[in-house]
């Protein structure tokens, strides 16, 4: 393939799905910007631009211009040229965390005009100590983060020894998994697909029953009407070990169940619909791609006294797992789905919740010491487990939302909402109901089950 010819084509449904939730365009975009870093080895200035090309050549999506054409979002693989190649790399001698990583991390990407990816090289005299890059979150998932930052090491690595750079795998670009989308077997998916999605939003609308969604009555927005609030604990991530041990279940479905039961705490219903992130990538190619791929799936979960801690949790692994298999739909397809199947309860915290989940495998041991964002909160340091802190509020996020960060001797929850859910009174006490509740489940639940705080 020529990689200096420009190439163009339709999104992904994955690509969709986040222009979606956030309009091309949005002004607070920047907002979910990701913000990894990297050793820089050492390297001469030149080795690592040099590397830093290598990496845009190897993976499209880091050079894709997006633009709306005729009411449908287009996506436009660019050459890498000279000009463009510098305005993707910065150069500082400062240390991370002053004024250019400053600005750098709120960079507002103009996607229609450059590309989603920014290159902060931190140097000491012509030597490279560390690398920063700021992602557009619309153009690569928390694995894609993984596979880009260790691409980027074996390309340093090699132009430093006077040497191109050996990849593993071939990488399935952004393009290629659109015409798959698009051809007769993507249509035979896509049937497949709907059909499951059909039923599991049959099923939780008739788990539901006559429960009626809180009225919490008119609320004005704020300008930056976005929160959330975060809880570090060592004790979580060991019971939610323990509880994937004798579930048989991932440790991912630990959290997801107690999430669930937790919503219908709140919400005071029988059972809750949350929608689990998965990591769709089905093939080698896919997995060695720095791109968005990530998608979302229909998960219900019972209330806590609707069957055995244990049972209940293995039975949301496999409805989770069952659901691992459909999740790739395009976003107006399933969004169309939630309307029609669930009426009244759709966009409502019974039916809407979304629930992402980052451990060791997603992201490598190293990022995983630490929170993903521009905080770096080292969440598995025993000094940083079981305090509460809040979040500035933003003008862009999530309705609802609970992000797990698991490690071996810590879990960092990150609870998000926007300010007319009514979560907010019940923010911190979710979080330390979650806690409560699996610790509960892992000890084999011979005590009393923990009562959810509405504490602020």
């Amino acid at each position: 393939m020529d990689t200096q010819a420009v190439r163009s084509g339709d999104l992904t449904w994955a690509q969709r799905d986040w222009f979606f939730w956030v309009p091309l365009g949005a002004p607070a975009a920047f907002e979910a910007n990701q913000n990894p870093r990297i050793p820089g080895f050492g390297a001469g200035r030149a080795h690592v631009v040099a590397a830093v090309r290598d990496l845009l050549l190897r993976h499209e999506g880091l050079r894709t211009l997006v633009t709306r054409e005729g009411g449908a979002l287009r996506q436009h693989v660019l050459p890498v040229d000279g000009a463009r190649l510098a305005e993707a790399v910065v150069v500082t001698d400062e240390e991370p965390g002053g004024p250019v990583t400053a600005a750098a991390v709120r960079t507002a990407f103009d996607l229609g005009t450059r590309w989603p990816v920014l290159f902060v090289l931190y140097v000491e005299g012509e030597r490279v100590r560390r690398v920063g890059i700021v992602l557009d979150h619309s153009a690569v998932d928390a694995w894609g983060m993984r596979v880009l930052c260790g691409d980027l090491a074996t390309a340093i690595r090699a132009r430093a020894r006077g040497r191109e750079p050996v990849w593993r795998a071939e990488v399935e670009q952004s393009l290629d998994a659109a015409r798959w989308e698009g051809s007769a077997a993507g249509e035979r998916y896509r049937v497949r697909a709907e059909e499951r999605w059909a039923r599991t939003l049959t099923g939780l609308r008739e788990s539901l029953g006559d429960h009626g969604p809180r009225d919490r009555g008119a609320v004005a927005l704020s300008v930056r009407p976005y929160h959330s609030c975060r809880l570090a604990s060592g004790r979580l991530a060991a019971a939610a070990t323990d509880l994937a041990r004798t579930a048989g279940s991932s440790v991912s479905a630990a959290y997801l169940h107690a999430f669930g039961a937790t919503i219908c705490e709140v919400e005071r219903s029988p059972a809750a619909g949350v929608f689990a992130f998965v990591l769709n990538r089905p093939s080698a190619g896919a997995m060695a791609s720095v791109r968005k791929t990530i998608m979302h799936t229909p998960v219900v979960v019972p209330s806590v006294d609707a069957a055995p801690y244990g049972k209940a949790v293995a039975a949301t692994a496999a409805r989770q797992f069952d659901g691992h298999r459909f999740a790739n739909l395009d976003p107006h397809v399933s969004e169309r789905l939630c309307a029609h199947h669930l009426g009244r309860h759709h966009r409502t915290g019974t039916a809407f919740a979304r629930f992402n989940f980052i451990d060791d495998s997603v992201v490598g041991p190293v990022a995983n010491s630490r929170s993903l964002d521009a905080e770096e909160i080292p969440f598995q340091d025993p000094a940083s487990h079981g305090r509460v802190t809040f979040g500035e509020p933003r003008m862009d996020g999530s309705e609802y939302l609970l992000t797990v960060q698991h490690g071996a001797a810590g879990a960092l929850m990150t609870l998000a909402w926007r300010e007319d859910t009514g979560w907010g009174p019940y923010a911190e006490g979710m979080l330390r109901h979650i806690e409560r509740l699996m610790v509960w489940g892992a000890s084999g639940a011979a005590e009393r089950l923990p009562q959810l705080d509405a504490v602020r």
